[in-house]
């Protein structure tokens, strides 16, 4: 049997919360070694994101998160980028 191994780079402007929805992705998912994706609008959406980075956990780990501030910031605790890139 032949593993394929995948290196994935996702920048697909807001519909990156539904793929991890996406019973086909999830499956396809199983063979990416490596992951970058951009996650927009991370102050309204965080629970979803930190949902999908506890739900990949045990096939991925996140060795890295770069803010980008095209977009403009968002206050919790502080101010954080609307934009995240992860590796």
């Amino acid at each position: 049997m032949v593993r394929v191994r995948a290196f994935f780079e996702i920048d697909i402007e807001e519909d990156e919360y539904k793929i991890f929805k996406d019973k086909e992705f999830l499956a396809v998912l199983k063979n990416v070694t490596q992951l970058v994706i951009e996650f927009l609008h991370i102050g309204t959406d965080i629970s979803e994101l930190k949902n999908i980075i506890f739900s990949i956990g045990d096939k991925m780990s996140l060795i890295h998160i770069h803010g980008n501030n095209r977009d403009g910031m968002f206050a919790v605790d502080k101010e954080s980028p609307l934009t995240l890139e992860l590796i």
